[in-house]
């Protein structure tokens, strides 16, 4: 079985917010897309992620919240913001950290 730390590791790798997003609203747009259209699929990806999270009960969400903290703290995740919003960005030492917990 996988450990959290793992899990959520694995989790902040594949949504490193803004290139992702940006990605695959570029993909979901179609070729020749305009630039309202790649901002508007971004945004509608972006909110589907943060809808995800808003709907962890209050219990879960501490659970996430000091998870957080302590990857934070142990320099696997750092914190950007953005637009007045905040998201999570796997570090380098957190890619090596993850490629142990896989392999292992």
């Amino acid at each position: 079985m996988r450990s959290k730390t793992a899990f959520i590791l694995e989790k902040l790798g594949e949504a490193t917010l803004e290139a992702s997003a940006m990605f695959l609203a570029f993909i979901s747009a179609g070729y020749g897309a305009s630039y309202s259209k790649l901002e508007y699929q971004k945004g509608k990806i972006k909110r589907e992620i943060e809808d995800l999270i808003s709907k962890l009960d209050k219990k879960t969400k501490a659970r996430y919240s000091k998870l957080i903290y302590k990857l934070k703290k142990e320099g696997l995740v750092k914190e950007k913001n953005q637009n007045k919003k905040k998201f999570f960005a796997i570090t380098a030492k957190g890619r090596e950290k993850l490629r142990y917990l896989i392999e292992k």
